[in-house]
């Protein structure tokens, strides 16, 4: 099974452009592009591929999932592209929802565990290191965990015009479970979650 890790942004950002250089590589052709370790390589593959970015074919060669990375990308557009993929699991989504609540941190994974139940407790702490490190969470002064305040639902039920593309879709349904309730959110198909998180963005 795949398990996250927490690395640099520049590593991720090296693996993936390895991956969209060279695709459908093995572990050697991208420790050779990336000039990464293979330890390394080997755990942001594991961590890009739980976080939907890479997929692994039966013979163990990787293929970037998504639009292609160019050589020398920014910083920023790994940051993007990373924090996009995390926003996107409904296990941090899951998160997201106890502390836009004002859930501790450990109550709200307990919950994701309840909800969840298929989650991975190491998943679920390496989710929040992650997060810290790209901006999604925040530590406050007492070392509480908390939304970042570009994903924090609205109580209002609509997006600041200047929210930005990476986090609206994650702040959007995060205000729908706000209005209509978590309960009442977690109980909707995943069809209905983004047709009213869409109708909330327009």
């Amino acid at each position: 099974m795949a398990r996250l890790h927490v690395l640099p942004t520049a590593t991720f950002g090296a693996i993936l452009e390895a991956a969209s250089a060279r695709p459908n590589s093995d572990m050697n052709g991208l420790v050779s592009y990336s000039a990464l370790r293979e330890s390394t390589v080997s755990r942001g593959l594991s961590t890009l591929g739980f976080l939907g970015l890479l997929k692994r074919d039966s013979n163990g060669r990787w293929m970037f999932q998504g639009d292609s990375v160019p050589r020398g990308v920014s910083a920023a557009k790994i940051r993007d592209i990373l924090r996009k993929a995390l926003l996107s699991l409904r296990e941090f989504e899951l998160i997201c929802e106890g502390l836009a609540l004002g859930e501790d941190f450990s109550t709200a994974i307990r919950k994701v565990g309840a909800l969840a139940p298929a989650s991975d407790a190491q998943a679920l702490l390496a989710m929040k290191e992650i997060a810290l490190r790209l901006g999604l969470l925040v530590e406050n002064a007492d070392r509480k965990i908390a939304l970042a305040n570009e994903i924090t639902p609205t109580k209002s039920g609509t997006i600041p015009a200047d929210i930005t593309n990476a986090t609206s879709h994650a702040v959007a349904r995060l205000t729908v479970a706000q209005v209509i309730g978590r309960e009442a959110f977690d109980a909707l198909h995943e069809n209905e979650r983004e047709l009213l998180a869409m109708g909330v963005l327009h």
